[in-house]
């Protein structure tokens, strides 16, 4: 091997290494300073040639390949409709307007509009109709070795990035490896599989369907910055000859720019949806409840894997308990069982109106967000007599929320090891 390609090698990935660690100091995403890094290189002549852009090309398409992975069919089924709403309204809007600023930065027709191939469909309804049939058969029996699972997962992700980029498909390496992780996603193997090739990704990906105003606002904050993905769309279109080169030196400068504002929207974000939340349109807290007339009730926000728990035993004692969760699926499932339940956000001031707070004997929050618990423990300050229990991500959260009148606090994590040292202790495990 040529020493000039190892030495490279190693100045590209030791530069990436401080690049990112750089912007994680700043509190920035890795991926900046992966970006900056890159493009000191690239003005210094470092990394250039056709064996880099090969080496590139594989990179992304095994990153795709494991977010395919991420992507089941049965959840893609079951939140479809959310999904196509959301997503159609999202690509038309921001198609739009990147049409006409496309158009009023002087960039060619070609430039401005991107359109959707017959043979795009042909490879997601072949990548279904295979993920249905076929590969369970081959996964189950490739899965009695763990080996031979890792192995075959890498040759399908190279094999169908071959077949859909060779003349004949016509679309990029990248995009099949999307859909050759797409196929895999519902197999049981599918954590296996990640599992292995996980050192290859350098970024995480999270699915959101079910939001409120508040999980809305910041939501949207982590979607106002283009991906990396725009990068590795600019770039194969400059490859192709659709763009020029200069487009994808906009591209670049925008996702810097957007990430590290992103960012930084993100770091403040609760505190910026404090001042901006009350104007946002959306579904709001109900307000009327059954039992706001009683006394002696228990109010549980959250009935998560906690407040499960907790519900029943509160149920066993006689207690009228009350619960309020702001996911929509929950409510529904709870108020099917003929649980007394709200849709409410813990941070939104509005659920306080008719829960009856001044009349119940206990409230808990297993919601382990701080600022969130700091907000009902100010509405309940007032009322002393009540025992309020709340849930903190670690001890100087705990710390936080006792000083603020908190009677109780829950640190799961610690709950957990004092468990199991307990259990360790009695010779029980």
């Amino acid at each position: 091997m040529d020493m000039d390609v190892l030495v490279s090698l190693a100045v590209v990935v030791g530069a990436a290494a401080v690049g990112g660690v750089l912007a994680r100091m700043l509190r920035l995403p890795a991926l900046v300073g992966y970006l900056g890094a890159g493009m000191a290189l690239n003005m210094a002549g470092v990394g250039s040639g056709g064996l880099w852009s090969e080496l590139g090309k594989v990179g992304v398409t095994f990153l795709l390949f494991l977010v395919g992975l991420e992507l089941p069919i049965n959840d893609l089924r079951k939140y479809g409709k959310t999904a196509l709403l959301t997503g159609s309204a999202q690509i038309g809007i921001t198609s739009i307007i990147g049409f006409g600023l496309a158009r009023w930065l002087g960039f060619g027709f070609t430039e401005a509009v991107a359109f959707l191939a017959v043979k795009g469909l042909i490879l997601v309804a072949g990548t279904l109709v295979l993920a249905e049939t076929v590969l369970p058969k081959i996964m189950a029996w490739m899965a009695r070795s763990v080996e031979g699972l890792y192995v075959f997962s890498l040759a399908w992700c190279l094999g169908v990035a071959a077949v859909v980029g060779s003349r004949t498909v016509g679309f990029s390496v990248e995009i099949g490896g999307l859909l050759a992780g797409l196929a895999l996603a519902a197999g049981a193997q599918r954590l296996e599989i990640m599992a292995r090739i996980r050192p290859l990704r350098d970024f995480f990906m999270v699915l959101f369907f079910v939001s409120g105003r508040r999980t809305a606002f910041l939501a949207g904050l982590t979607m106002g910055q283009i991906s990396e993905f725009s990068l590795v769309v600019a770039a194969a279109a400059v490859a192709t000859g659709l763009v020029g080169p200069q487009v994808l030196g906009v591209v670049t400068v925008v996702g810097v720019i957007s990430m590290t504002v992103c960012s930084l929207a993100m770091t403040y974000a609760k505190e910026l949806y404090t001042r901006v939340g009350r104007y946002l349109p959306g579904k709001k807290s109900e307000k009327r409840v059954k039992v706001s007339k009683d006394f002696g009730h228990v109010i549980l926000f959250g009935h998560n894997r906690t407040g499960s728990a907790v519900r029943p035993v509160l149920e066993k004692m006689g207690k009228k308990v009350l619960v309020v969760d702001f996911n929509p699926m929950i409510v529904d499932k709870l108020k099917g069982e003929g649980v007394d339940v709200v849709y409410g956000d813990l941070a939104d001031a509005e659920i306080y109106d008719g829960l009856g707070l001044d009349r119940a004997d206990l409230v808990i929050s297993t919601v382990s967000d701080v600022q969130d618990n700091l907000l009902l423990l100010e509405k309940l300050k007032q009322n002393v007599k009540r025992k309020v229990v709340v849930t903190a991500g670690d001890d100087q959260e705990a710390r936080e929320l006792y000083n603020a009148g908190a009677d109780f606090v829950l640190v799961p994590h610690r709950v957990g090891g004092e468990y199991l040292a307990h259990l360790l202790e009695r010779n029980m495990i």
